[in-house]
């Protein structure tokens, strides 16, 4: 009889069982919708995250041992921060998680999917888009498993993103589990050529533990290839950042000059209010360059100072833009200590001050090209030689003064084999265009003092002419040319 029984309770433990997983079987096929009870999902998560979660469209839960949450509509914002920026709003999400970890009181995610995502985010402690708050739940989330976000619209407000700054994303890709390195990649536009950055880190143990984090990222962007590799000595804050920079492009254009090949590795450090970048090893074409830049966060956005030091570049393509390749050019040297205060990047290009000295040379022109700018009238100003031949440059030097985009300089010095020159103008950065009037010097003949010659148009196509007195009226232009030029301390180096 007992053993009849005991037979009688295996059947039932089995039935039941079998009713049980033939129920969670069944439950896991089917959605339910949470009418009137999207709290149920709002209230854990804004305890978790640290900002209120509100969910405005339905919210359906498939029930499994890993259940699987549907939202619609999903807001993230600051309680106390009125009628400021939401940190986060998705169109759609879907959760999966583990159920056992959440009685326990932790988050085991094994999936989180988002679409059509705004997300704010800032460094600024009083903002409602500072993430900072969401540091401790690192500590409730044992793995983030598999994490995908689908157009994603970032912006970033204050610190070193300045006012504003934003950018679009397709595709957001990332992997988090325990015991392996973080992995994230990052697709700004939807096609096979569309830019990539790929980032790998520590574990998510590591970041949770907020050990030294080694990370290796890279990037490809306009024909440009970016390789980082470092570490975060505190992770969690994004403290102690120390990287190794590697950057190369297969070919730079400014305007129409080709500037060649570039090859700059550096090492990207923290400062106490922003970053320093440091390169001593940088190519560009045949020369080579140096970089120091510091930006730091103010009160009004970001400030920096950027020190760079050229010298050996190539100066054949300069020669060859302009004389359509018949042309020859030595080198180029380079030095420019520039600063600039913003609040956007664009702001600080476009605003950025300082000085730029720059020396050239030596160069061959073709008569017939110089004579192409000008239609004849130049052979007679700089006392060339006859048509077919060439004209020998020595060199081209002079200091700029660089303010609002244009560079400017009141003393340009050009020494050919007949002439030594001085130019007053200016160049817009942003479209080449520029403007000097240039004063020759004749070394031979009766003549001492050449006509004034106004060059005009762009760095590709120059166009010379005769300058007439209203175009040297300015009174810079008129004081700047007054005196005679000064004979050059030094033959051997006569732009000096």
């Amino acid at each position: 009889m007992p053993y009849v029984i005991c037979k009688r309770r295996v059947a039932i433990l089995i039935g039941v069982l079998l009713a049980v997983l033939v129920a969670s079987v069944v439950l896991s096929r089917h959605e339910f919708r949470l009418e009137h009870h999207a709290w149920l999902v709002e209230r854990p998560m804004s305890r978790l995250l640290g900002f209120t979660v509100t969910v405005n469209g339905p919210v359906y839960v498939r029930l499994s041992p890993r259940p699987l949450l549907t939202l619609h509509d999903i807001h993230l914002a600051d309680a106390d921060a009125h009628d400021q920026p939401e940190a986060l709003v998705a169109r759609t999400m879907q959760v999966q998680i583990e159920a056992l970890p959440r009685l326990f009181g932790r988050w085991s995610i094994r999936r989180l999917n988002m679409t059509d995502v705004e997300l704010c985010i800032s460094p600024t402690p009083k903002s409602s888009c500072n993430w900072n708050r969401v540091v401790s739940a690192i500590d409730d989330i044992t793995s983030l498993g598999r994490v995908s976000v689908t157009n994603l619209h970032l912006t970033c407000r204050g610190g070193l993103c300045g006012k504003e700054l934003k950018q679009a994303i397709a595709q957001v890709s990332a992997l988090a589990w325990p015991h392996e390195p973080v992995q994230l990649t990052l697709q700004l536009q939807r096609s096979d050529n569309s830019p990539m950055l790929t980032f790998v880190g520590g574990t998510w143990s590591d970041l949770r533990a907020d050990r030294s984090w080694p990370i290796r990222a890279t990037t490809q962007f306009a024909g440009a290839e970016i390789a980082v590799k470092g570490e975060i000595d505190r992770p969690r804050a994004l403290g102690g950042l120390s990287l190794d920079v590697d950057a190369r492009a297969k070919s730079l254009k400014w305007h129409e000059v080709a500037l060649g090949a570039l090859r700059v590795h550096g090492r990207l450090s923290e400062r106490q209010n922003g970053y320093q970048f440091h390169a001593e090893h940088g190519r560009l074409g045949a020369g080579e360059f140096t970089i120091d830049l510091n930006a730091d966060e103010i009160e009004n956005g970001i400030a920096t100072k950027l020190l760079v030091t050229a010298t050996h570049l190539d100066l054949d393509p300069w020669i060859d833009a302009s004389t359509h390749g018949k042309g020859v050019g030595g080198f180029l040297d380079l030095s420019s200590d520039l600063t600039a205060r913003g609040e956007t990047f664009r702001a600080l290009a476009e605003h950025a001050t300082g000085s730029i000295r720059v020396m050239a040379g030596p160069a061959e022109l073709p008569i017939d090209e110089v004579e192409r700018w000008s239609k004849g009238l130049l052979r007679l100003a700089l006392a060339l030689p006859a048509e077919g031949s060439v004209t020998h440059i020595h060199c081209i030097g002079g200091p700029f003064t660089l303010s609002n985009g244009r560079a400017a300089s009141d003393r340009v010095l050009i020494d050919t084999d007949n002439v030594h020159m001085r130019a007053v103008g200016w160049i817009e950065l942003r479209s080449s265009e520029m403007d000097f009037i240039v004063k020759p010097q004749l070394k031979h003949g009766p003549i001492e003092n050449g006509p004034l010659v106004q060059v005009t148009g762009t760095i590709t196509g120059p166009v010379a002419r005769l300058a007439h007195t209203d175009q040297v009226s300015e009174s810079s232009r008129r004081d700047q040319l007054a005196d005679r030029i000064d004979s050059p301390d030094n033959p051997d180096r006569p732009c000096e």
